[in-house]
């Protein structure tokens, strides 16, 4: 076994052990049931929190966050004492080995875009972007504690850092975005 396997093999037992669900893929007939439930839970004007239990009974809606490969997800895993994002999601990538994504839930209702002339971002895209910078913050000054193993008194996050991916899930489209719209959501990544 070389040496990426080894640390593949000792990721994969550290995410088990830190209660992270292992995701690899899904039926056409899965999907088909997702998306028929999370429309019919969209009409009926969901809360925040119908959303993530949706999707924490559903976790496999992650595996198209940014490529195919598999994910590990948990849904509100603990960073210290201190923060709780959403969900925690991590797959496995070529640099890094492991590519960690911070997940903020906004209410669904909710748009990217105040309705005037001057398209600023809403109330709720902003609280979740501060959401993110917080994480990625406490993240800059504990790395070492939360990449600890677990037996060592640490969260056991291997190669979870403050450059961690975060996605804001918030409002529906309705409309096509506008190009001064995509600039401005392409100014914070």
């Amino acid at each position: 076994m070389d040496d990426r396997e080894e640390a593949l093999r000792q990721i994969t037992i550290d995410l088990d052990k830190a209660g992270f669900t292992r995701i690899c893929g899904f039926t056409l007939e899965d999907a088909e049931a997702d998306l028929a439930a999370y429309l019919s839970l969209l009409e009926g004007g969901p809360s925040e929190l119908d959303l993530q239990r949706f999707l924490t009974s559903r976790p496999r809606n992650f595996l198209g966050e940014r490529g195919s490969q598999c994910r590990w997800v948990k849904a509100h895993p603990y960073l210290g004492n201190q923060f709780m994002p959403d969900f925690l999601t991590v797959r496995i990538d070529s640099n890094p080995l492991i590519r960690w994504t911070l997940v903020e839930i906004q209410r669904p209702d909710a748009g990217l875009f105040t309705q005037d002339r001057r398209k600023r971002t809403t109330e709720q895209f902003d609280e979740g972007m501060r959401q993110i910078i917080e994480w990625r913050d406490w993240l800059s000054e504990n790395s070492d504690y939360a990449q600890k193993a677990r037996a060592r008194q640490g969260l056991g996050l291997t190669g979870l850092t403050a450059q961690a991916d975060g996605l804001i899930l918030i409002g529906r489209r309705r409309k096509n975005l506008t190009c001064e719209e995509c600039k401005l959501i392409a100014s914070f990544t």
